[in-house]
Protein backbone atom coordinates (compact mmCIF):
# COMPACT_ATOMS: atom_id res chain seq x y z
CA UNK A 1 0.00 0.00 0.00
CA UNK A 2 3.04 2.17 0.91
CA UNK A 3 4.55 1.24 -2.23
CA UNK A 4 1.18 2.60 -4.45
CA UNK A 5 0.87 5.46 -2.32
CA UNK A 6 5.05 6.34 -3.31
CA UNK A 7 4.39 5.95 -6.80
CA UNK A 8 1.42 8.33 -6.61
CA UNK A 9 3.40 10.85 -4.98
CA UNK A 10 6.73 10.46 -7.98
CA UNK A 11 3.68 10.49 -10.64
CA UNK A 12 2.17 13.70 -9.29
CA UNK A 13 5.91 15.59 -8.68
CA UNK A 14 6.63 14.63 -12.44
CA UNK A 15 3.94 15.93 -13.57
CA UNK A 16 3.96 18.99 -11.89
CA UNK A 17 8.08 19.27 -12.59
CA UNK A 18 6.97 18.81 -16.41
CA UNK A 19 4.05 21.34 -16.27
CA UNK A 20 6.62 24.13 -15.21
CA UNK A 21 9.58 22.80 -17.41
CA UNK A 22 6.94 23.26 -19.92
CA UNK A 23 6.12 26.47 -18.90
CA UNK A 24 9.71 27.33 -18.38
CA UNK A 25 10.76 26.41 -21.98
CA UNK A 26 7.79 28.19 -22.99
CA UNK A 27 8.36 31.95 -21.55
CA UNK A 28 11.78 31.26 -22.42
CA UNK A 29 11.15 31.06 -26.04
CA UNK A 30 8.90 34.25 -25.72
CA UNK A 31 11.48 35.95 -24.40
CA UNK A 32 13.89 34.72 -27.30
CA UNK A 33 11.57 36.19 -29.66
CA UNK A 34 11.10 39.48 -27.97
CA UNK A 35 14.78 39.74 -27.95
CA UNK A 36 14.90 38.99 -31.23
CA UNK A 37 11.63 41.40 -32.20
CA UNK A 38 13.81 43.98 -30.48
CA UNK A 39 17.03 43.53 -32.26
CA UNK A 40 15.24 43.88 -35.51
CA UNK A 41 13.51 46.54 -34.58
CA UNK A 42 16.98 48.43 -33.53
CA UNK A 43 18.81 47.05 -37.12
CA UNK A 44 15.67 48.67 -39.12
CA UNK A 45 15.51 51.80 -37.45
CA UNK A 46 19.56 52.29 -37.63
CA UNK A 47 18.94 51.36 -41.57
CA UNK A 48 15.99 54.49 -41.57
CA UNK A 49 17.94 56.93 -39.90
CA UNK A 50 20.40 56.51 -42.99
CA UNK A 51 17.24 55.92 -45.50
CA UNK A 52 15.81 59.23 -44.45
CA UNK A 53 18.31 61.70 -43.36
CA UNK A 54 17.91 64.77 -41.49
CA UNK A 55 16.97 67.31 -44.17
CA UNK A 56 19.15 69.25 -45.31
CA UNK A 57 18.80 73.35 -43.43
CA UNK A 58 17.10 71.43 -40.38
CA UNK A 59 17.33 73.30 -36.91
CA UNK A 60 18.16 70.70 -34.40
CA UNK A 61 15.96 70.93 -30.98
CA UNK A 62 17.80 71.38 -27.42
CA UNK A 63 15.65 70.02 -24.58
CA UNK A 64 15.26 72.77 -21.33
CA UNK A 65 13.31 70.92 -19.33
CA UNK A 66 10.57 67.97 -18.79
CA UNK A 67 7.84 67.64 -16.08
CA UNK A 68 6.17 66.36 -14.33
CA UNK A 69 9.21 66.55 -11.98
CA UNK A 70 10.30 63.39 -9.51
CA UNK A 71 9.02 64.72 -6.08
CA UNK A 72 5.67 65.12 -8.15
CA UNK A 73 5.44 61.78 -9.45
CA UNK A 74 6.34 60.62 -5.45
CA UNK A 75 3.55 62.30 -4.31
CA UNK A 76 1.30 60.85 -7.13
CA UNK A 77 1.11 63.34 -9.86
CA UNK A 78 2.41 61.03 -12.96
CA UNK A 79 1.25 60.52 -16.57
CA UNK A 80 -0.53 56.85 -16.90
CA UNK A 81 -0.93 56.02 -20.57
CA UNK A 82 -1.39 60.19 -21.18
CA UNK A 83 -1.65 60.43 -25.20
CA UNK A 84 -3.16 63.53 -25.55
CA UNK A 85 -3.02 67.40 -24.05
CA UNK A 86 -3.98 70.95 -25.12
CA UNK A 87 -3.57 74.41 -23.84
CA UNK A 88 -5.82 77.20 -22.83
CA UNK A 89 -5.66 80.77 -24.00
CA UNK A 90 -3.91 81.43 -20.50
CA UNK A 91 -1.12 78.95 -21.38
CA UNK A 92 -2.45 76.40 -18.60
CA UNK A 93 -2.02 72.89 -20.03
CA UNK A 94 -4.43 69.95 -19.35
CA UNK A 95 -2.99 66.48 -20.22
CA UNK A 96 -5.46 63.35 -20.67
CA UNK A 97 -4.13 60.58 -18.60
CA UNK A 98 -6.38 57.71 -19.53
CA UNK A 99 -5.23 54.70 -17.38
CA UNK A 100 -5.40 57.22 -14.97
CA UNK A 101 -8.91 58.32 -15.45
CA UNK A 102 -8.08 61.91 -14.66
CA UNK A 103 -6.65 64.97 -16.69
CA UNK A 104 -3.90 66.95 -14.93
CA UNK A 105 -3.53 70.72 -15.32
CA UNK A 106 -0.23 72.38 -15.29
CA UNK A 107 1.39 75.81 -16.32
CA UNK A 108 3.40 76.78 -19.35
CA UNK A 109 6.35 75.72 -16.83
CA UNK A 110 5.05 72.31 -15.63
CA UNK A 111 4.16 73.56 -12.32
CA UNK A 112 1.31 71.48 -11.11
CA UNK A 113 -1.88 73.00 -10.61
CA UNK A 114 -4.62 71.03 -10.19
CA UNK A 115 -6.47 67.18 -10.82
CA UNK A 116 -9.67 67.07 -12.74
CA UNK A 117 -11.44 64.12 -12.62
CA UNK A 118 -11.32 60.34 -10.61
CA UNK A 119 -12.25 56.80 -11.94
CA UNK A 120 -15.85 56.25 -11.72
CA UNK A 121 -18.87 56.61 -14.03
CA UNK A 122 -20.39 59.67 -12.16
CA UNK A 123 -20.43 63.36 -13.72
CA UNK A 124 -17.15 64.54 -13.56
CA UNK A 125 -15.52 60.67 -13.42
CA UNK A 126 -13.65 58.87 -16.08
CA UNK A 127 -13.29 55.71 -17.43
CA UNK A 128 -10.62 55.30 -20.46
CA UNK A 129 -10.95 58.96 -21.37
CA UNK A 130 -9.50 59.14 -25.22
CA UNK A 131 -9.81 62.69 -26.14
CA UNK A 132 -9.27 66.32 -24.69
CA UNK A 133 -10.23 69.72 -25.99
CA UNK A 134 -10.29 73.61 -25.32
CA UNK A 135 -12.83 75.92 -26.42
CA UNK A 136 -11.71 79.96 -26.11
CA UNK A 137 -13.97 80.85 -23.15
CA UNK A 138 -11.96 77.85 -21.18
CA UNK A 139 -14.27 75.21 -21.59
CA UNK A 140 -12.62 71.79 -21.57
CA UNK A 141 -14.20 69.19 -23.24
CA UNK A 142 -12.79 65.19 -22.08
CA UNK A 143 -14.37 62.30 -23.98
CA UNK A 144 -15.09 59.91 -21.82
CA UNK A 145 -14.52 56.77 -23.55
CA UNK A 146 -15.54 53.99 -21.31
CA UNK A 147 -18.41 56.05 -20.43
CA UNK A 148 -19.99 56.91 -23.90
CA UNK A 149 -20.31 60.11 -23.27
CA UNK A 150 -18.38 63.82 -23.89
CA UNK A 151 -17.74 66.00 -20.37
CA UNK A 152 -17.53 69.59 -19.79
CA UNK A 153 -15.53 71.48 -17.02
CA UNK A 154 -14.88 74.79 -16.52
CA UNK A 155 -11.35 75.86 -16.53
CA UNK A 156 -11.35 75.44 -12.27
CA UNK A 157 -11.72 71.81 -12.74
CA UNK A 158 -16.13 71.93 -12.35
CA UNK A 159 -18.32 69.98 -14.03
CA UNK A 160 -20.51 71.50 -16.33
CA UNK A 161 -22.13 68.96 -18.09
CA UNK A 162 -22.44 66.47 -21.04
CA UNK A 163 -23.70 64.06 -22.98
CA UNK A 164 -23.97 60.82 -24.46
CA UNK A 165 -21.96 59.92 -27.55
CA UNK A 166 -22.19 56.73 -29.13
CA UNK A 167 -20.30 57.27 -31.78
CA UNK A 168 -16.72 56.18 -32.29
CA UNK A 169 -14.56 59.94 -31.89
CA UNK A 170 -10.91 59.29 -33.05
CA UNK A 171 -9.97 63.38 -32.90
CA UNK A 172 -11.73 66.24 -31.82
CA UNK A 173 -11.43 70.17 -31.23
CA UNK A 174 -13.32 72.88 -30.02
CA UNK A 175 -13.69 76.69 -31.42
CA UNK A 176 -14.09 79.85 -29.55
CA UNK A 177 -17.65 79.30 -29.46
CA UNK A 178 -17.73 75.75 -27.98
CA UNK A 179 -18.75 73.71 -30.91
CA UNK A 180 -17.04 70.71 -30.86
CA UNK A 181 -15.24 69.21 -34.57
CA UNK A 182 -15.43 65.55 -34.48
CA UNK A 183 -14.20 63.37 -36.68
CA UNK A 184 -15.82 59.80 -36.75
CA UNK A 185 -14.35 56.96 -37.06
CA UNK A 186 -15.44 55.22 -40.20
CA UNK A 187 -14.88 52.52 -42.94
CA UNK A 188 -17.24 53.87 -45.29
CA UNK A 189 -16.01 56.32 -47.90
CA UNK A 190 -19.27 58.29 -47.99
CA UNK A 191 -19.54 58.79 -44.43
CA UNK A 192 -19.12 62.87 -43.86
CA UNK A 193 -15.03 63.69 -42.60
CA UNK A 194 -16.49 65.67 -40.15
CA UNK A 195 -19.78 66.11 -37.77
CA UNK A 196 -19.86 68.92 -35.66
CA UNK A 197 -21.83 69.43 -32.30
CA UNK A 198 -22.88 71.80 -29.79
CA UNK A 199 -22.61 71.54 -26.00
CA UNK A 200 -25.66 69.42 -26.11
CA UNK A 201 -24.32 66.98 -27.87
CA UNK A 202 -26.76 68.07 -30.93
CA UNK A 203 -25.24 67.51 -34.76
CA UNK A 204 -25.25 71.28 -35.91
CA UNK A 205 -23.65 70.14 -39.34
CA UNK A 206 -21.01 67.97 -41.38
CA UNK A 207 -18.93 68.38 -43.96
CA UNK A 208 -15.51 66.98 -46.12
CA UNK A 209 -15.34 64.07 -48.03
CA UNK A 210 -12.81 61.50 -47.11
CA UNK A 211 -10.49 59.89 -49.31
CA UNK A 212 -11.29 56.93 -50.90
CA UNK A 213 -8.64 53.64 -52.48
CA UNK A 214 -11.01 51.54 -52.50
CA UNK A 215 -9.56 49.06 -49.93
CA UNK A 216 -12.37 50.88 -47.33
CA UNK A 217 -9.20 52.29 -45.49
CA UNK A 218 -10.15 54.04 -42.07
CA UNK A 219 -9.78 57.97 -42.72
CA UNK A 220 -8.92 58.78 -39.35
CA UNK A 221 -7.38 62.39 -39.07
CA UNK A 222 -5.98 64.69 -36.35
CA UNK A 223 -7.81 68.04 -36.06
CA UNK A 224 -6.31 71.60 -35.05
CA UNK A 225 -8.62 74.72 -34.92
CA UNK A 226 -6.28 77.87 -36.06
CA UNK A 227 -6.55 81.26 -33.88
CA UNK A 228 -8.34 82.83 -36.76
CA UNK A 229 -10.91 80.06 -36.27
CA UNK A 230 -9.73 77.84 -39.48
CA UNK A 231 -9.81 74.20 -39.15
CA UNK A 232 -6.37 72.16 -40.13
CA UNK A 233 -6.93 68.46 -41.19
CA UNK A 234 -3.90 66.14 -41.27
CA UNK A 235 -4.41 62.33 -42.07
CA UNK A 236 -2.47 59.98 -39.89
CA UNK A 237 -2.14 56.95 -42.17
CA UNK A 238 -1.24 59.17 -45.34
CA UNK A 239 0.31 62.26 -47.05
CA UNK A 240 -2.49 64.87 -47.01
CA UNK A 241 -3.44 68.35 -45.41
CA UNK A 242 -6.61 70.24 -45.68
CA UNK A 243 -8.01 73.60 -44.41
CA UNK A 244 -11.72 74.24 -43.68
CA UNK A 245 -13.51 77.19 -42.85
CA UNK A 246 -15.97 76.86 -39.61
CA UNK A 247 -18.68 76.13 -41.87
CA UNK A 248 -17.13 73.60 -43.93
CA UNK A 249 -15.77 75.39 -46.90
CA UNK A 250 -12.54 73.35 -48.36
CA UNK A 251 -10.44 76.34 -48.54
CA UNK A 252 -6.91 74.44 -49.40
CA UNK A 253 -5.66 71.01 -50.11
CA UNK A 254 -1.81 69.52 -50.75
CA UNK A 255 -0.10 66.38 -50.30
CA UNK A 256 2.88 66.62 -48.00
CA UNK A 257 6.32 66.14 -49.59
CA UNK A 258 8.33 64.34 -46.99
CA UNK A 259 10.17 60.69 -47.98
CA UNK A 260 9.22 58.92 -45.18
CA UNK A 261 5.61 60.06 -45.25
CA UNK A 262 5.04 59.26 -49.16
CA UNK A 263 6.53 56.30 -49.19
CA UNK A 264 4.69 54.72 -46.05
CA UNK A 265 1.39 56.26 -47.46
CA UNK A 266 1.72 54.85 -50.59
CA UNK A 267 2.14 51.53 -48.48
CA UNK A 268 -0.88 52.42 -46.61
CA UNK A 269 -2.96 52.74 -49.79
CA UNK A 270 -2.44 48.97 -51.46
CA UNK A 271 -3.13 47.67 -47.81
CA UNK A 272 -4.91 44.50 -48.15
CA UNK A 273 -6.26 42.04 -45.31
CA UNK A 274 -3.99 39.41 -44.58
CA UNK A 275 -5.87 36.52 -42.35
CA UNK A 276 -8.26 39.00 -41.57
CA UNK A 277 -5.89 42.05 -40.23
CA UNK A 278 -4.48 44.96 -41.65
CA UNK A 279 -1.76 47.12 -40.53
CA UNK A 280 -0.92 50.36 -41.27
CA UNK A 281 2.22 52.46 -40.96
CA UNK A 282 1.84 55.90 -39.48
CA UNK A 283 2.82 58.78 -41.30
CA UNK A 284 1.85 62.03 -39.61
CA UNK A 285 1.53 62.10 -35.90
CA UNK A 286 -0.28 64.89 -34.87
CA UNK A 287 -0.53 69.05 -36.18
CA UNK A 288 -0.77 72.17 -34.38
CA UNK A 289 -1.70 76.12 -35.67
CA UNK A 290 -0.73 79.24 -33.92
CA UNK A 291 -0.88 82.80 -35.35
CA UNK A 292 1.50 82.89 -37.36
CA UNK A 293 2.26 79.24 -38.71
CA UNK A 294 0.86 75.48 -39.04
CA UNK A 295 3.14 72.83 -36.98
CA UNK A 296 3.17 68.83 -38.42
CA UNK A 297 4.78 66.32 -35.86
CA UNK A 298 6.58 63.08 -37.65
CA UNK A 299 8.09 61.13 -34.86
CA UNK A 300 9.77 57.99 -37.11
CA UNK A 301 13.05 57.53 -37.26
CA UNK A 302 12.78 60.75 -35.37
CA UNK A 303 10.82 63.78 -34.06
CA UNK A 304 10.66 66.29 -37.40
CA UNK A 305 8.19 68.97 -36.89
CA UNK A 306 7.45 70.97 -40.36
CA UNK A 307 6.79 74.48 -40.22
CA UNK A 308 4.55 75.72 -42.72
CA UNK A 309 2.77 79.26 -43.17
CA UNK A 310 -0.95 79.32 -43.59
CA UNK A 311 -0.79 78.82 -46.90
CA UNK A 312 0.93 75.19 -46.35
CA UNK A 313 4.25 76.48 -47.69
CA UNK A 314 7.23 75.12 -46.15
CA UNK A 315 9.22 77.43 -43.95
CA UNK A 316 11.61 75.76 -41.93
CA UNK A 317 11.87 71.77 -39.99
CA UNK A 318 12.78 71.45 -36.99
CA UNK A 319 14.31 67.88 -35.45
CA UNK A 320 15.68 66.09 -32.43
CA UNK A 321 16.81 62.31 -31.77
CA UNK A 322 14.58 59.79 -30.40
CA UNK A 323 14.92 55.89 -29.98
CA UNK A 324 13.28 53.09 -32.24
CA UNK A 325 10.77 51.78 -29.39
CA UNK A 326 9.74 55.48 -27.97
CA UNK A 327 6.23 56.60 -28.28
CA UNK A 328 5.07 60.45 -28.84
CA UNK A 329 1.52 61.33 -29.41
CA UNK A 330 1.11 65.22 -29.00
CA UNK A 331 2.90 67.90 -28.98
CA UNK A 332 1.97 72.35 -29.29
CA UNK A 333 4.26 75.31 -30.26
CA UNK A 334 4.39 78.53 -28.21
CA UNK A 335 5.25 81.53 -29.31
CA UNK A 336 6.50 83.80 -26.93
CA UNK A 337 6.48 87.32 -26.80
CA UNK A 338 10.34 87.80 -27.70
CA UNK A 339 10.45 85.32 -30.71
CA UNK A 340 11.73 82.05 -28.57
CA UNK A 341 9.57 79.07 -29.92
CA UNK A 342 9.05 76.56 -27.35
CA UNK A 343 7.84 72.68 -28.32
CA UNK A 344 5.98 71.19 -25.88
CA UNK A 345 6.28 67.12 -26.73
CA UNK A 346 4.20 64.76 -24.97
CA UNK A 347 6.10 61.45 -24.28
CA UNK A 348 4.22 58.42 -23.96
CA UNK A 349 6.92 55.44 -23.64
CA UNK A 350 8.89 54.29 -22.32
CA UNK A 351 8.99 57.55 -20.29
CA UNK A 352 5.74 59.47 -19.90
CA UNK A 353 7.22 63.05 -19.55
CA UNK A 354 6.50 66.10 -21.65
CA UNK A 355 9.27 67.76 -22.47
CA UNK A 356 10.26 70.93 -23.57
CA UNK A 357 12.51 72.37 -26.29
CA UNK A 358 13.75 74.87 -27.81
CA UNK A 359 16.03 76.22 -31.09
CA UNK A 360 19.47 74.71 -30.21
CA UNK A 361 22.08 78.28 -30.53
CA UNK A 362 24.57 77.84 -32.82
Amino acid sequence: MMFKKRNIYYLIAFCIFSIILINFNSIHSQMIDLTKGAKKRMKQWREDLKRYPVPKGAIKLRKLFSFPSKELEEKGIYFYNAFWMCIDKDKNIYVLNQFGHRVLKFDKNGKFLKQIGKKGKGPGEFWLPSEISVDGKGHLFVEDDGNRRIQIFNSDGKYLGGFKCFKAIFSMVADKDGFIYTNPHSYDPQYPLIEVLNMKGELVRSFGKRLNFGNNTPNDVILTMSPNEELIVAWTRFDYLRKYSKDGKLLLEIKLKHKYVNEKSKINMKSKFIKGVRSFYETITNIYSTKNAIYVLITYPRIEILEFDNNFQLRKVFWAETGPQDLIRDFFVLEESNGQLLFYILRCFPKEKIEVFTIRKV
